[in-house]
Order: structure tokens, then C-alpha cells, then sequence
């Protein structure tokens, strides 16, 4: 088979005079039938990032179940921790991982839920 992921990403910005949009659908293939993550319960020192039991890190969906509390994530290699993104309370994220990809994420004022959805993705590159 092919084309199992539908990914659809719709941006609109209006303010005053400006405004902008972007509109963008495509689908992908999923060689192997995988899901990893869950919600992750991650405090305010960096936590990695869980993706269970998948093949190859492909597809990584984020949440931030918090209702007040920002988290911040990114890349860590060796020992240093990269946070160089953010997911305001109550947002979520959709990237692509390069499969064998480590983050880590920590909320900035108390513990707080992320709920973490990686799918196998269609290679191991």
C-alpha cells in the first residue's frame, strides 16, 4: 500500500492590514505499522522524550496538556541539551525525526503532561 499518512498544515495570520496565509496537504508512506509515546509526565529538569517501541523514528507528534505551563524541547547530544523550541500551553507540534533522534523536554515553572504520538516512518534514514 501506499500513501497511509495525511498530513494537512493550514496557517492564517490577520492582523490589521497584514495578513498571510500558507495551505499546504500531502501524504506519505508507512512501511511498517507502528506507534510509540503516551503522555509523558515531564518536570522542570530536561526528561527524554519516550517513543516506545518504534522501528524507525519517523512522524513525532507533540502536545502540551497544560492549561498554563510553557515546555520547552529540543535535540540533546553527548551531554548538552539543545531547547530550542517551545509548545505554549494547550498546543501541539508536527515534525519528522531522523530516525535514532534523542529529545528532551522540560516544563518552565511545575511538572507538567506532554502527550508524545512518534510513528514508525517509511525508511531508517
Amino acid at each position: 500500500m501506499a500513501d497511509e499518512f495525511g498530513i494537512s498544515i493550514r496557517l492564517n495570520v490577520t492582523k490589521g492590514y497584514f495578513s498571510d496565509s500558507i495551505s499546504k496537504s500531502f501524504n506519505d508512506d508507512m512501511n511498517i505499522a507502528g506507534l510509540g509515546g503516551g503522555i509523558q509526565l515531564i518536570g522542570t529538569t530536561p526528561e527524554a522524550l519516550v517513543f516506545g517501541d518504534v522501528a524507525y523514528e519517523g512522524y513525532l507528534y507533540l502536545e502540551n496538556l497544560d492549561t498554563t505551563n510553557i515546555v520547552d524541547w529540543g535535540p540533546y547530544e553527548g551531554s548538552t541539551w539543545l531547547a530550542q523550541f517551545k509548545i505554549d500551553p494547550g498546543k501541539g507540534v508536527v515534525l519528522t525525526l531522523k530516525p535514532g533522534a534523542t529529545l528532551k523536554a522540560a516544563f518552565r515553572t511545575a511538572e507538567g503532561r506532554l502527550l508524545v504520538k512518534c510513528y514508525d516512518s517509511t525508511t531508517g534514514t
